[in-house]
């Protein structure tokens, strides 16, 4: 990230960060979209096959329990994750993007892309 002057950020990179908060306004078209749900939905889409609640929260350390279970029931009920049960044991789970939150998360990646071209 480029810096301004004293360690801020530059105009562009602001702008490539308000570019990558909104968009799932725009796309979902909600009034409420935490940057803590985006961050659990990058983490999601970095997973090989899927994530574990552990494993998100060893990537998003500042987490508690509570408030991991509240941001991924709310990606749930938007239809962006999913939970399957692991075989080996009934009460661990694991999350993976549905259909839809791989297309969020492929548009977002390009929006974000795009804007990040629009400003060099």
């Amino acid at each position: 990230m480029s810096k301004g002057t004293m360690g801020v950020p530059s105009v562009v990179s602001m702008g490539l960060i308000e570019q990558a908060l909104h968009f799932p306004f725009q796309r979902l078209g909600v009034s409420d979209f935490p940057l803590q749900r985006l961050l659990i939905l990058m983490a999601c889409d970095r997973a090989p096959d899927a994530c574990e609640t552990s494993q998100i929260m060893e990537r998003l350390p500042a987490f508690t329990k509570a408030s991991m279970s509240r941001h991924l029931k709310a990606l749930r009920e938007l239809g962006l994750i999913e939970p399957r049960e692991v075989a080996e044991d009934l009460r661990r789970k694991t999350w993976h993007l549905t259909r839809r939150g791989k297309r969020f998360m492929t548009d977002w990646r390009s929006a974000v892309s795009k804007s990040a071209a629009d400003h060099h």
